[in-house]
């Protein structure tokens, strides 16, 4: 009895033993067919996905590095193509201002229905050039000149209360800090950008509109902040109304130069809509500076 107890016992070990070895089989197997699965899943999945990113991850680079790359491609830089499209922005003790990029062009210069000093309509054509989107701010001054001589006080109002020489001295030290040769602009380039410059439309008497009070500050008490009116055709605000804008050009009523005042243009604040017209000019002795005049920054490229 005791042997055939053994015997019963020793078949169900070996029942057991065969059992586990099934099951360790089984598990394996599941084993190896996740692993297929998931070898499977890196190839048709995984795989294009990595790729994708590296060449996303690469194209991103091309992108963002361009302008040191595209020499090497012969292509042009992406920086130099947003600076001949748009512009350039500077900062100068915290306080920054942009620059409009205007390509150079033969324009009609004046009117033959205005003042005489505004006649003859005659071809004028300047060459490339940025102009400031908006006049010199009071910000700006005070971060140059570490004064106000405003009247009307706010820091993103234009500074008035310049002569033609204050301008110059702000200028003068302005490109010292910034290591550039910013001027006034001359008569034609202001008038050029005023008229939309190479984006112009052709058919707007004041700068961006045929109306006025779209585009231009005027019959007013006193200067407003600058861009809250809509801009010109090159994305330059406040050339009609606001501020009388100095010019770099002597002025005697005539389209010639000779010594004597200098120009002013754009009309002011406390002026009617006549005034603001882009053909309309002013001028004033260089060491005169009223409540009235302010500027506009150039740079040639």
């Amino acid at each position: 009895m005791c042997e055939a107890w053994s015997k019963a016992k020793l078949k169900a070990r070996e029942e057991e033993e065969r059992k586990a070895r099934e099951k360790a089989k089984i598990k394996a197997e599941k084993k190896t067919a996740r692993k297929a699965r998931q070898k499977r899943f890196s190839r048709r999945v995984l795989l294009p996905v990595f790729i994708m990113l590296l060449l996303g991850t690469g194209a991103y680079f091309a992108v963002t590095n361009w302008s040191k790359l595209a020499p090497l491609f012969g292509g042009k830089s992406k920086t130099a193509e947003a600076l001949t499209v748009e512009g350039e922005s500077f900062t100068v003790n915290g306080v920054t201002f942009n620059m409009v990029a205007v390509k150079g062009g033969t324009f009609e210069m004046g009117s033959d229905s205005g003042d005489e000093d505004e006649k003859p309509v005659h071809s004028a054509t300047v060459g490339d050039y940025m102009i400031g989107e908006t006049e010199v701010t009071q910000a700006l001054w005070e971060a140059v000149m570490e004064d106000n001589p405003s009247k009307y006080k706010g820091a993103e109002r234009p500074v008035h209360n310049v002569s033609w020489l204050d301008c110059q001295a702000f200028i003068k030290r302005l490109n010292k800090l910034v290591g550039k040769n910013f001027r006034l602009p001359t008569e034609a380039e202001w008038e050029y950008a005023a008229r939309g410059g190479h984006k112009s439309k052709g058919i707007y008497k004041y700068s961006g509109s045929q109306k006025a009070k779209d585009v231009a500050w005027h019959n007013c008490r006193r200067p407003h902040k600058v861009k809250t009116k809509l801009p010109n055709e090159l994305g330059v605000y406040d050339m009609s109304g606001n501020i009388a804008e100095w010019c770099e050009d002597d002025f005697d009523g005539k389209y010639e130069l000779s010594k004597g005042g200098k120009a002013l243009r754009g009309g002011w604040y406390e002026l009617s809509d006549y005034y603001c017209r882009v053909s309309y000019r002013n001028a004033e002795l260089p060491n005169n500076g009223y409540r009235s005049d302010g500027f506009r920054l150039v740079l040639s490229w």
